[in-house]
């Protein structure tokens, strides 16, 4: 099943060759396009650290409530750093 907007599913893995940089204030991602860098919120860089091997979206749903989950994906999937995999 395909993720659409608002929708999480399937096993989600990183993508790409962001690079991530952890402050005491937070972390900050420059995704491997290299245009912007962005800062994470607690959820994404959860989220983030979850997916580092292809992670399932029941796993996933210990991080946050449904719909922060469903935010940071679509989030960060946007930015095109985590996409869903078989």
């Amino acid at each position: 099943m395909t993720a659409g907007h608002g929708r999480a599913a399937g096993r989600w893995a990183r993508c790409g060759d962001a690079l991530l940089s952890r402050k005491a204030t937070g972390a900050v991602v420059l995704p491997a396009d290299g245009r912007t860098a962005v800062t994470l919120s607690e959820v994404e860089q959860a989220v983030w650290a979850f997916t580092a091997e292809p992670t399932t979206l029941e796993t996933l749903t210990v991080l946050a409530d449904p719909q922060s989950l469903r935010s940071a994906l679509d989030h960060l999937s946007a930015l095109g750093l985590v996409r869903e995999v078989p």
